[in-house]
């Protein structure tokens, strides 16, 4: 996919205000780099997570050229959201636990390698998955994902915001709240790809997820396509053979995983009218039934030349 020029204008830093200290120091060397990069700059600070949609939509109102999103791939989903469609250039500035869009397209940490990118790097145009009206730059899913969002978030609050911690407590809680979800799941040509009672549903965009968990599903993601997973009710031994599974990047030869691409899914759950669905680790309710569908070209991206040129 041919990459494009930066726009010429502002500069705009969207931030969580309420991160924590490590993310402010981080924030304010962040600042202190972008100040060498010929744009006036401006940062943002949310007083909370829900005040950020209004703070990216404001960037858009004021026709910022570049907006930086700060934070972790929930902070990107936000922001990206507001963006879509829009002219307004999204660049990232990872500060998460798993940061996958940042590793999908390379994109650096370091606070001067970010301002190095802000004044060298080009603009690609990248696909987003959508689950109704919400936006997902990673994946959306619906079951015992969202059992294990809600524990995660208990145990980084006890034992700190590491990646171990985040893996050890999935496996906790799939070892003992198997979830089980009645569902229909059809195609764009109504073509019927998963019936009865599962524990999960996984939609997913960003191919480093897919090459990350062992599932050979990233290269179809890449040229354009929803990656889908399903796995079949849980039991103890079941959740052992996953971990095994993992462990050899033999996940997606077991009985209980089904794996597809499509541009588009609609899933229908008996006896609900909404859904808890995990969008990019958060939990959002939406209406049933699910429509979950592929958008080529959703969001102009600021990546490094070298990525632009590769994919060009």
């Amino acid at each position: 996919m041919a990459a494009a020029r930066l726009p010429v204008g502002s500069l705009v830093v969207i931030a969580n205000g309420k991160a924590g200290q490590p993310a402010h120091e981080a924030l304010v060397a962040l600042r202190d780099a972008l100040q060498h990069c010929g744009r006036p700059v401006q940062v943002w600070q949310a007083d909370s997570p829900e005040a950020l949609p209004q703070l990216a939509a404001r960037a858009v109102r004021e026709k910022a050229a570049i907006v930086i999103a700060f934070g972790g791939d929930g902070t990107v989903n936000t922001v990206a959201q507001a963006l879509a469609g829009t002219p307004v250039v999204l660049a990232v500035a990872p500060h998460g636990t798993f940061n996958y869009v940042a590793r999908e397209y390379g994109l650096p940490e370091d606070p001067a390698a970010i301002a190095t990118l802000i004044r060298e790097g080009r603009v690609q145009a990248i696909a987003a998955g959508w689950a109704n009206d919400a936006l997902f730059l990673n994946n959306a899913s619906v079951g015992l994902y969202r059992d294990v969002i809600e524990a995660r978030e208990r145990h980084k609050a006890r034992w700190g915001r590491y990646r171990l911690v985040a893996v050890a407590s999935a496996l906790v809680t799939a070892w003992h709240a198997p979830a089980r979800l009645r569902l229909e799941a059809l195609d764009g040509d109504g073509t019927l790809r998963a019936h009865g009672r599962f524990s999960l549903l996984f939609a997913g965009v960003n191919a480093r997820q897919f090459d990350d968990a062992g599932f050979s599903l990233g290269e179809a993601v890449r040229q354009g396509a929803l990656g889908f997973v399903t796995v079949r009710a849980l039991n103890p031994r079941r959740v052992l053979a996953l971990l095994g599974g993992s462990l050899t990047g033999r996940v997606e030869a077991l009985q209980t995983i089904e794996t597809f691409v499509a541009p588009a899914l609609t899933l229908h759950l008996p006896g609900r009218r909404t859904v808890d669905v995990v969008i990019d680790g958060e939990i959002r309710r939406l209406q049933a039934p699910l429509k979950l569908r592929l958008q080529p070209a959703a969001l102009r991206l600021l990546v490094p030349a070298a990525e632009a040129d590769q994919s060009a």
